[in-house]
């Protein structure tokens, strides 16, 4: 399936993603427009001391030894400011029905996005309140 092909079917799906693209027409769309929490260095005093704490790397093969959870999107804070529609649409096809893939690290009660922005976007535009993820807690 071309990316057009997939495009339009995302499109005639209605579902979020079709009021998103109407309302931000250039390439980025914000990730508060989607995620219920704000990006987590924007307008925080603390920014500099929590981008320290979740900064840490870690292999693919060592986060997914980490627990798969089930979170509720309440919880979730991005840590990128935006999300492309190309990469919304090219992972649109690709989501696992059980696990998002995406890497989450658990800080103060709340779980950062280390990775997976666009695949939760999308299970947040599908209408979707919980998600799995792997789940490190530091």
């Amino acid at each position: 399936m071309t990316l057009k092909e997939i495009y339009n079917k995302v499109i005639n799906e209605g579902n979020g993603f079709k009021n998103l693209y109407k309302n931000y027409p250039s390439h980025k769309i914000p990730v508060d427009k989607i995620f219920k929490n704000k990006n987590a260095y924007d307008n925080n005093p603390d920014k500099y001391n929590l981008m320290n704490k979740l900064d840490v790397y870690t292999s693919d093969s060592d986060f997914e030894k980490n627990p798969i959870e089930v979170i509720s999107i309440d919880r979730i804070i991005p840590t990128q400011r935006t999300v492309s529609k190309d990469n919304l649409l090219s992972v649109k096809d690709v989501l696992d029905e059980d696990n998002t893939g995406a890497y989450l690290v658990k800080y103060n009660d709340f779980y950062y996005v280390m990775d997976g922005h666009h695949r939760i976007s999308m299970k947040i535009l599908d209408g979707e309140t919980m998600i799995k993820a792997y789940v490190q807690e530091i």
